[in-house]
């Protein structure tokens, strides 16, 4: 009986704090809906889009939506900008089967490429994400290498640096 009025207090506390989030954000929109777009209106709504991701149901999509339309080319052309379109408009996650997917890439001499390019027929296509400070990324490399060089009529293998860049 103990646990039971526990578990049932603690769903009331659960509904409460649902309820107070609920009221913090719809003031938190309000509030970005009448000032100007600065570096930390953008942090802010970079936790609202994160929101959205998280719950793409939640009664404030339109809200906050209406608050990414405020967002200037050159705020969204930002990291941050950036961030908040990703979480706003995730991409399609491609399906097995399903023709993959294409996306611009540059490569080292900043020269850009489509994914597409690089589909062979009868090959596969490994895309190898990296960055700069893993250390197991760093060590799989020579590995990497050989396995490309062993399998080259096979295996296309394409290597992508996640660092995040000013």
């Amino acid at each position: 009986n103990v646990k039971d009025s526990l578990e049932a207090y603690a769903d009331v506390l659960n509904d409460r704090e649902d309820s107070i989030r609920g009221n913090i954000t719809r003031r938190e929109i309000e509030l970005l809906q009448k000032f100007p777009v600065t570096d930390v209106w953008m942090n802010k709504m970079s936790a609202l889009a994160f929101g959205v991701k998280l719950y793409p149901e939640t009664p404030n999509r339109e809200a906050i939506m209406q608050l990414y339309r405020k967002i200037p080319d050159e705020k969204r052309a930002t990291i941050i900008g950036e961030k908040i379109t990703a979480n706003l408009f995730p991409p399609t996650i491609v399906k097995p089967g399903e023709p993959m997917a294409d996306v611009a890439l540059l490569d080292t001499q900043l020269v850009t490429h489509q994914l597409a390019e690089y589909k062979h027929k009868g090959r596969y296509l490994l895309l190898d994400f990296w960055f700069v400070n893993c250390g197991p990324c760093i060590m799989a490399m020579p590995e990497t290498k050989a396995l490309s060089d062993s399998l080259k009529n096979k295996l296309t293998i394409i290597g992508i640096n996640i660092d995040e860049t000013n």
